[in-house]
């Protein structure tokens, strides 16, 4: 805004001096005759002489005042140039800021990208290891986690944790999160560095005790005997070469077992009822319903 006032005041200026000139030149030819006035003062014999002279005069201020306006002018047009010139550099300079914020985009983009393709990416599976048993009230999962790098770079400090959880209304995101702030805290299982297309596995066999069996137990819809839905959550973290974050893989599969009366997979169990189940039978699937966590 100064800077639009500077401007116009400069415009403003040059056009008042244009204005001036002008002017002069407007009086210049309307004086009152010198010849008149020669005859007033009734000197015939210097008429002659003084005529010469005030015309020389007049021809020099007309001449001065056509030059003060060509001046102006040149000064007008210039200051117009002036102006134009800054505008188009203006346009020029933020031109060019847009096109380096936009390649500078693009090279974060590019190079997003590029370490997308080539930075480690941990895949977990699990699978049954052995039946599910009930003993006392509680009852035990064997199953066998898999960790496998199917990126392009080595997984660097890789660490997992998980757990069986029985309540089929609980917060199983909350979980894990809750899970990978321990992992931040140091905890979990492991700390390897993981080289592309190599896998870690480990056999787990997770127990729940009869009074969280007990706690976690609710009938289907409030009617009917008490079942307990277990599920395997946790979370793999690990580094890469590219950056100082932790990134992570979440993972949440469902037990359940084959009922081949019904011909169906059984997820909601009923302890009392179902019994032990052999390995054949047991079914672990990654849970359909929950996203998991991937970074």
């Amino acid at each position: 805004m100064t800077k639009t006032l500077g401007q116009a005041a400069v415009i403003g200026l040059f056009a008042f001096l244009l204005a001036f000139a002008a002017l002069n030149l407007w009086r210049s030819h309307n004086r009152p005759s010198d010849a008149t006035a020669a005859v007033t003062r009734a000197v015939s014999q210097d008429s002659s002489t003084t005529d010469h002279a005030e015309n020389e005069k007049n021809i020099w201020d007309k001449a001065s005042t056509v030059t003060s306006i060509l001046l102006a002018l040149v000064a007008l047009i210039q200051i117009v140039l002036v102006l134009n010139a800054n505008e188009s550099a203006r346009i020029s300079a933020n031109a060019a800021v847009a096109a380096a914020n936009a390649s500078s985009k693009a090279n974060d983009l590019s190079r997003q990208a590029l370490i997308a393709d080539q930075r480690p990416w941990i895949a977990v599976s699990i699978e049954p290891a052995g039946p599910i048993m009930w003993a006392n009230g509680g009852m035990q999962v064997p199953f066998k986690i898999t960790l496998k790098n199917i990126g392009k770079t080595p997984a660097l400090r890789l660490r997992h944790i998980e757990a069986m959880v029985l309540d089929m209304n609980a917060d199983l995101p909350g979980t894990q999160a809750t899970f990978r702030q321990m992992l931040a805290a140091g905890g979990g299982i492991g700390a390897i560095n993981l080289m592309p297309g190599d896998e870690a596995q480990l056999i787990i066999n997770q127990q729940a005790d009869a009074q969280n069996v007990e706690r976690s137990s609710a009938a289907w819809a409030g009617e009917g005997p008490k079942l307990v839905m277990p599920v395997i959550v946790g979370s793999a973290d690990y580094y890469t070469q590219f950056d100082t974050d932790v990134h992570t893989t979440g993972f949440i599969y469902e037990i359940g077992f084959w009922d081949p009366a019904k011909g169906i997979t059984v997820t909601a169990m009923d302890p009392v009822a179902d019994g032990d189940i052999s390995q054949d039978r047991v079914r672990i699937r990654r849970r359909p319903d929950v996203d998991a966590l991937v970074d």
